[in-house]
């Protein structure tokens, strides 16, 4: 635009063409962004989807055996379940406290599992360790999550000590 000697070119500098071009330029970025989120959108879907599928598949084949209430020695407190704000109270309480701890953090568990062996231990323990007369074996408390029937948190006890927590999948 050229406005030669016209009264309004004075008001045309080539700062001012500078800013508009400035403008121009992020409209045309703004028009290109909007093209971007159904592409991140489809990555995220993707994503997701590969993330479910191995959530579902994966548990299964490591644990076949998923806890079923026919699986329990003892049902405890038949209405218990387990939420999101007590699983991640959970993580936060170390190993080898008392179950008394755990128990202030998850509440009584919705059933007893039969006790399973002892994890066996690596063979650099087992080499400066004197031999325990018996084995320990785990106790074990069932908790369904409150957010998702089929699926189940089994905290583990040693000797009265907490030792971990397993999440199990039912197909």
């Amino acid at each position: 635009m050229d406005f030669g000697d016209s009264p309004m070119s004075r008001f045309h500098s080539p700062a001012h063409s500078r800013a508009n071009q400035f403008t121009d330029q992020s409209a045309g970025r703004s028009g290109r962004s909007r093209q971007k989120p159904p592409a991140r959108k489809a990555l995220w879907a993707g994503g997701s989807a590969a993330t479910l599928a191995l959530l579902v598949i994966v548990p299964t084949r490591m644990n076949p055996q998923a806890v079923d209430p026919s699986s329990c020695q003892t049902v405890v407190r038949s209405g218990a379940e387990i939420s999101r704000d007590q699983i991640s109270r959970l993580l936060a309480v170390p190993e080898g406290s008392n179950k008394a701890a755990v128990r202030q953090v998850v509440k009584e568990p919705y059933c007893l599992l039969p006790a399973q062996p002892n994890r066996p231990q690596n063979s650099a323990d087992s080499q400066t360790a004197a031999p325990k007369t018996s084995p320990a074996s785990l106790a074990r408390e069932a908790y369904p999550l409150a957010f998702d029937p089929t699926a189940w948190v089994v905290v583990n006890y040693e000797a009265g000590s907490y030792v971990g927590y397993d999440f199990v999948f039912k197909p």
